[in-house]
């Protein structure tokens, strides 16, 4: 009888196990198809906006200083106007901190197979494939002008990862046409012969 209970408890315990484990398992293998599906292109920042950047975040951190030095100088803070005016000031100024660190570390380009997502900081656009008809690639600029019908967005291109991000894309949406400029110009004209008399 208790052998039977026994093995009882161990089919039952044992088949409740091998559930969760079947779930975890699937859980893990979904995630790791959304990570194999997803390519991730690093935007470079230039100079000029890397500096802007730099210089946003001192101005900010000097708001903060200069605010707090104000409140301690008022004593505290005392009334309606300063409870406004204070802690929504340093809470801009931390917003704009947040948000220029977020653009130096997180700008980048995502195709998955649906879409081309471009993110900025904490600022993200989501293009759908399916209503992209166009590839154009300047690789005099490093520019890809990405087509939707008449209406066009222009990305900022690394000539080490130009061929892959068109690929990835190409991946997802097989059928879309792609086209390249040189970099060597545009191609001389034809000189029309001259006619004799």
């Amino acid at each position: 009888m208790q052998l039977g209970n026994t093995g009882y408890f161990y089919k039952k315990y044992f088949l409740r196990l091998d559930f969760f484990t079947c779930v975890c398992y699937n859980q893990v293998m979904k995630k790791i198809d959304n990570q194999t599906q997803k390519s991730i292109f690093p935007f470079k920042l230039s100079k000029v906006i890397f500096a802007l950047c730099l210089l946003c975040m001192a101005i900010c951190v000097a708001g903060i200083v200069i605010t707090v030095i104000r409140i301690v100088n008022n004593g505290g803070i005392k009334g309606v106007l300063d409870v406004l005016k204070y802690p929504l000031l340093i809470v801009v100024e931390i917003f704009f901190i947040v948000f220029a660190i977020s653009v130096i570390i997180r700008s980048r380009y995502i195709v998955t197979d649906t879409s081309l997502i471009t993110q900025f900081g904490i600022v993200k656009s989501t293009y759908s494939l399916k209503d992209i008809t166009t590839l154009t690639l300047d690789t005099k600029a490093n520019k890809l002008f990405v087509y939707q019908g008449e209406v066009f967005f222009v990305l900022s291109v690394r000539k080490e990862w130009q061929t892959q991000l068109i690929q990835a894309i190409l991946q997802s949406k097989p059928d879309l046409s792609v086209n390249f400029t040189l970099e060597d110009g545009e191609p001389p004209k034809q000189e029309e012969p001259d006619e004799k008399n």
